[in-house]
């Protein structure tokens, strides 16, 4: 399964860029990159490969599609996302990745082409997202952590926490670990990481806002934030607050970004020259 997500990979950047080079670059990230271990190595974890397998077969056909409009491509889209539904309930946010993908392509997101478009899309998403929040053992999970002691004060740092540990361990994978669990409050007061985390993620955003008229800056950090966004713990539901695991596909965008924009700042210095 994760070599056939490497080689999709590699396929979703090829029809993205039109750059085999890039392509491979991101690719081989992806297939080494030491965050992925837990995803590829637990057999009990295999969903998050599956999903994405699936995921990507559904980006790759969007891809065709937008080059040509033909509606077998848009069809075969419908058909890999009901497939990556199945295997994992992180898939429910490719509609919003797809409205990422014609922004991308400077489509007019309001125009009533790409809204008819997409909510077939999104109808899929909102029966799956409720099935999977009816779930009892997903019940269970959201009632257990209800009972862990944290003030309403203490949920924006550890949302902030759980986006800059992705970020940090994207770049220095140290010390990772099967389970990483909530913190414990000392004084009232939680880990001084976490109330660094909000600095951090504020210093994101702004850089964001900076760049929100790039479209790959946007484009990658879509890829990143929305589909890590669906794991971030808001209500505490789980004994852990992050796992490796769950950046198995968002880390695709954190790949991108570096080598996209190389390969634009070259491209542009070859035409200055």
């Amino acid at each position: 399964m994760h070599c056939g997500c490497i080689v999709l990979v590699f396929h979703f950047v090829k029809n993205l860029t039109s750059n085999n080079t890039a392509a491979l670059l991101v690719a081989f990230l992806f297939g080494i990159h030491p965050m992925n271990v837990e995803a590829v190595s637990w057999i009990s974890a295999r969903s998050s490969s599956i999903y994405t397998l699936f995921y990507l077969l559904a980006l790759i056909n969007y891809l065709k599609y937008l080059k040509n409009y033909s509606a077998k491509y848009i069809l075969y889209t419908a058909l890999f996302f009901i497939l990556s539904l199945f295997s994992k309930a992180q898939a429910v946010t490719l509609p919003v990745l797809l409205l990422f993908l014609d922004f991308y392509y400077h489509r007019k997101l309001l125009s009533s082409k790409v809204i008819i478009e997409k909510i077939p899309f999104l109808v899929l998403s909102l029966i799956f997202g409720y099935i999977t929040i009816a779930n009892a053992g997903t019940m269970r999970n959201l009632t257990a952590g209800m009972l862990i002691n944290y003030s309403i004060a203490d949920y924006p740092f550890l949302i902030t926490y759980s986006f800059a540990f992705y970020l940090l361990k994207f770049l220095l994978p140290f010390n990772l670990c099967a389970v990483y669990v909530f913190p414990p409050k000392v004084n009232g007061l939680l880990p001084w990481e976490y109330y660094a985390s909000a600095v951090l993620f504020a210093a994101v955003l702004y850089v964001l806002f900076r760049f929100r008229k790039n479209k790959i800056v946007l484009l990658c950090a879509g890829l990143f934030f929305i589909t890590i966004s669906i794991n971030i713990q808001i209500i505490p539901s789980r004994l852990f607050i992050v796992t490796d695991r769950y950046a198995y596909f968002p880390y695709l965008g954190l790949l991108l970004l570096p080598i996209l924009l190389f390969f634009k700042f070259k491209k542009q210095q070859c035409s200055f020259i």
